[in-house]
C-alpha cells in the first residue's frame, strides 16, 4: 500500500486505540460507580439489620427460639434483597453478597451470644441460684 492506504489503515488502528481507550475509561467509572454504590448497599444493609437487632433487644433480646428464628429470617430476606437491588455487574453483585456475608455472620455471632447469655441467665434462676 501506498498514500492513501497506508494512512486509511493507520487512521483505523488510530480509532481502534481510540475505542480501547474509551471503553477502559468507561468500565474504570462502571467499577468505580459501583464501588460506590456497594458502599451505599453495605451501609443500609449495617443500618436496617442493627435497627432489628436492637429492636429484639429492647423487647426481651433473644431469649426464645421465636426471636432467634425470625432475626436469622430477617438476615437472609435483607441480605437477598439488599444484593438484588444492586444494579451492578455479576462481580460486584459477588464482591457486596461476600462483604454482607461477613457482617451478617458478626450478627449472627452476636445474637448467638445474647441467647446463650440469656438462657443462661433463665437456668441459673430457674434452679435457684443468684
Amino acid at each position: 500500500m501506498t498514500g492513501s492506504g497506508e494512512g486509511l489503515v493507520e487512521a483505523g488502528k488510530a480509532g481502534v486505540a481510540i475505542g480501547d481507550y474509551l471503553a477502559q475509561a468507561d468500565d474504570r467509572i462502571k467499577t468505580r460507580d459501583e464501588s460506590v454504590q456497594r458502599a451505599r448497599a453495605f451501609t443500609g444493609y449495617n443500618e436496617a439489620v442493627g435497627t432489628e437487632y436492637r429492636r429484639i433487644e429492647a423487647e426481651g433480646g433473644f431469649e426464645t427460639d421465636a426471636s432467634v428464628e425470625a432475626f436469622g429470617k430477617f438476615l437472609k430476606k435483607t441480605l437477598a434483597d439488599t444484593v438484588e437491588a444492586h444494579a451492578g455487574r455479576g462481580e460486584s453483585k459477588a464482591a457486596l453478597t461476600a462483604r454482607l456475608e461477613g457482617l451478617r455472620a458478626t450478627y449472627i455471632d452476636n445474637a448467638a451470644i445474647e441467647s446463650i447469655k440469656a438462657k443462661h441467665t433463665a437456668t441459673v434462676k430457674a434452679l435457684g441460684a443468684t
